[in-house]
């Protein structure tokens, strides 16, 4: 970042939207930094360093668990909060997003607007995740919805929110190449059941190249059904039809949708099992 020449701390969310707002100097947002330093963009010459606003806060109350956006991977991973939310699988996915070095950095907002950390953003949206945005008044919009179109101008993300729901079943699978690489496929499934039908459905999907995405259409699929083996089998039918053909040199299309496949097959039935197990 040779052509720097501001860094900016402001003391409130206001005065953090009105330094963005700014025409010139170009300016962008400074939370972990991991991203930003490590792209170096030669044309950003003045940051807003967030870590002012005291957006690091983690709780769990009745209705929901609430995560701040400068909160890191690392201090997720570490929450007596997050591990006893949905069966400590956010806390571990936070674990397992990264190195410890960048785990400790990494913030919870910086990973959902740069579509890092596949297990998380695929998790949260599993789990029916919402976000907190300023632009520049206060909305809580569905993480499934933000994620594609975020808002235009001046704006920031101050809060996750995680809605708590009883009984429920979660599960996740990746594949990587290495045990140290990002994953190329994440899916993850959470899922509530009553009397043998499935009430509440999340399935979200992340990877290297696919950045993440709800399977909508294998949440309608099951949404309201008896679940069943064969259910089961129309629901990852829909999720290979909806999966996004992107082939790169991580992988092909028909890779990354056959991987999709499986490993919703086997998160949709531990979710199951898991959802009518007593509590």
């Amino acid at each position: 970042m040779r052509n720097l020449t501001e860094i900016c701390r402001p003391s409130t969310i206001e005065e953090a939207l009105t330094l963005l707002a700014r025409p010139t100097p170009r300016t962008a947002i400074l939370a972990g930094g991991t991203e930003l330093v490590g792209q170096a963009d030669p044309s950003v010459e003045a940051v807003v360093d967030l870590s002012r606003l005291g957006l690091d806060a983690i709780h769990l109350d009745s209705d929901a668990l609430h995560i701040g956006a400068m909160a890191t991977l690392d201090d997720i991973a570490r929450s007596e909060h997050a591990q006893a939310f949905a069966g400590s699988h956010l806390a571990r996915a936070a674990h397992a997003a990264t190195s410890s070095l960048l785990r400790r950095q990494a913030t919870l907002g910086g990973s959902i607007i740069t579509r890092q950390a596949a297990e998380v953003l695929a998790l949260l949206l599993a789990l029916g995740a919402q976000v907190v945005v300023h632009s520049p008044r206060a909305a809580t919009v569905r993480l499934a919805d933000f994620l594609p179109q975020p808002p235009n101008g001046a704006w920031l993300l101050t809060d996750v929110v995680v809605p708590r729901r009883s009984a429920l079943g979660v599960s996740i699978y990746s594949v990587r190449r290495t045990p140290s690489d990002a994953p190329l496929v994440t899916v993850a499934s959470a899922l509530t059941v009553t009397s043998g039908t499935a009430q509440y459905v999340g399935i979200g999907l992340a990877g290297v190249g696919l950045g993440a995405m709800p399977l909508v259409r294998a949440e309608a699929v099951l949404r309201g059904q008896a679940l069943s083996n064969r259910l089961i089998e129309a629901a990852v039918e829909a999720a290979v039809a909806e999966t996004p053909a992107i082939t790169d040199h991580h992988a092909s299309a028909q890779y990354r949708a056959h991987v999709t496949g499986v490993l919703l097959r086997r998160a949709l039935a531990d979710s199951w099992r898991a959802a009518l197990e007593p509590s």
